[in-house]
């Protein structure tokens, strides 16, 4: 193998992503925590959304959450743009 592997994993609010050389050494990594779980209710605060409207003001944290952990992904992902294109 010549090129890159990229490793991604998002899920319960939780990101974390690493850049391997072909030779197995790490090249970038980054994880990323937010609050947009209930504490042993899981599934996200937009997926129960979709059932019922919440509008307390832990639904707007995680909301919030969900938004912002949506925007550090994205730039994460734009730091990384030279590993994709190898």
């Amino acid at each position: 193998p010549t090129g890159a592997a990229i490793v991604l994993l998002l899920g319960g609010g939780h990101f974390a992503g690493g850049v391997y050389s072909a030779c197995g050494s790490l090249l970038a990594h980054k994880s990323v925590h937010r609050y947009t779980t209930r504490k042993k209710q899981g599934g996200s605060q937009t997926s129960s959304e979709k059932a019922r409207n919440a509008s307390s003001a832990g639904a707007s944290l995680r909301r919030y959450g969900a938004a912002m952990l949506r925007s550090d992904v994205l730039t994460i992902l734009a730091q990384w743009e030279a590993y994709f294109s190898a």
